[in-house]
């Protein structure tokens, strides 16, 4: 009896799968004929998608584009009204109130958006198309959904501020995109583009910029963002290009001091050390106390053999704050690449006393005491070196490390539309 049962149950799975196979295949084919503007045999493959599964909301959203493109306009319109399920569903609602807005209806499409801003307060595309019709509204509706527009955009620039002083970059960027469609500003722009760049949308932040400093607009801040999001897309000579711009267009002195780091460090990842080091050198005449052009310069300094000079940098850390963990794990390996293992090792001992939860100084120190024959010695602070990694992992709150592209700021700096004015 359970063998008869399986080899039913068997067949019935089966069944499905081909099922659902034939659905892809009508899918598929619907897309290519889209790609091809070809809307009547593109029709044919979402009715019979639809056939199949009547609920596929890609089919259903497809066969609506695929008329009005097609020129059947009202059919899409028929056709979604049809579609729409109880309770509403957002995106059918959305593809409906943009086709009531190209068929000239926007009392109807008002009332969908309407609709949408109370149930879907955080969709870009809902601002986007209520902002379109604002202007064809009768007087007391436009002011009504005016307001409401006002009012959400408002909450989300609030919102994504917050996520972004939180270091929460996915979601500021998510957030972002609401006042980046209704407002434009170039501030909120700005600010959007970074936030894409730190949470790891490397292209769209290049995008971004690419934008704004196309327009007649010419600020330091744009072209020193636009800098970082060409290196990260992988352009490193037209980063150098417009961060040098930002320089010309700069004129207060610890700003430049910034851009020139900043212009060290895209140097560096261009392997051109020797213009890395002058250009770090410039920062620090403009601000001596510039940290991240002292950890810069001492890193350049150490890779150029330079090892006195990249002492007297991490040293200077060392005297401003004596409880410097990274200094101290930084002039530890600076002793190590002379050879100085006693000094290497009181350095980074000095670092994983400061602060126990350093994995860096706890590796260098693993390796140090293998390097001198000391296994257990190595084998213990490597096993500090899991524990702090496994604990990151099963919290990922523990760790002091910042996430993804976001690892850059700890070499340079990006600007935030509130330096606009610097």
């Amino acid at each position: 009896m359970l063998r008869k049962y399986f080899i039913v149950l068997t067949l019935l799975l089966v069944s499905l799968s081909a099922y659902a196979d034939e659905v892809s295949d009508h899918i598929s084919a619907a897309r290519d004929y889209m790609a091809d503007k070809q809307w009547s045999y593109a029709n044919y493959e979402w009715r019979a998608a639809l056939q199949k599964d009547p609920k596929n909301l890609e089919a259903t959203l497809g066969l609506a584009q695929s008329l009005s493109l097609g020129g059947y306009l009202k059919e899409s319109i028929e056709f979604l009204q049809k579609s729409r399920p109880d309770p509403p569903l957002s995106i059918i609602d959305l593809a409906l109130a943009q086709e009531y807005q190209q068929a000239g209806d926007p009392i109807s499409a008002c009332d969908l958006y309407e609709g949408l801003l109370t149930r879907d307060r955080y969709n870009a595309d809902t601002y986007k198309g209520a902002q379109a019709i604002l202007p064809s509204l009768p007087k007391p509706r436009q002011d009504k959904l005016k307001a409401e527009l006002d009012a959400g955009a408002t909450e989300s620039l609030k919102k994504a501020q917050d996520a972004l002083n939180t270091k929460q970059y996915g979601d500021a960027a998510q957030y972002y995109e609401i006042p980046v469609a209704y407002f434009g500003t170039l501030n909120i722009v700005n600010d959007y583009g970074l936030v894409l760049l730190l949470s790891g949308q490397n292209q769209k932040a290049s995008q971004e910029f690419s934008i704004l400093t196309h327009q007649k607009t010419q600020h330091w801040l744009l072209y020193a963002n636009s800098a970082l999001a060409s290196l990260s897309v992988g352009n490193t000579s037209q980063a150098v290009s417009q961060m040098e711009k930002a320089i010309g267009l700069g004129s207060n002195a610890k700003v430049k001091a910034r851009l020139y780091n900043d212009l060290g460090y895209l140097y560096e990842r261009s392997r051109r050390f020797m213009n890395a080091r002058h250009a770090y050198e410039h920062a620090l005449q403009l601000d001596p106390g510039l940290v991240k052009a002292q950890y810069n310069l001492g890193y350049i300094l150490q890779k150029s053999q330079d090892y006195k000079g990249a002492m007297v940098i991490y040293n200077g850390l060392i005297a401003q704050n004596p409880n410097n963990a990274e200094a101290w794990n930084s002039l530890g390996f600076t002793y190590e690449l002379m050879d100085k293992e006693k000094q290497a090792l009181a350095a980074y001992q000095k670092a994983v006393e400061i602060d126990p939860r350093y994995k860096e100084a706890y590796f260098n120190l693993g390796a140090l005491y293998k390097k001198m024959d000391k296994t257990a010695n190595s084998a213990e602070a490597y096993k500090h070196v899991s524990e702090i990694q496994f604990q990151e992992i099963e919290n990922p709150k523990l760790s002091p490390e910042l996430q993804g592209q976001a690892k850059v700021l700890k070499y340079v700096d990006v600007f935030y539309s509130k330096e606009a004015e610097s």
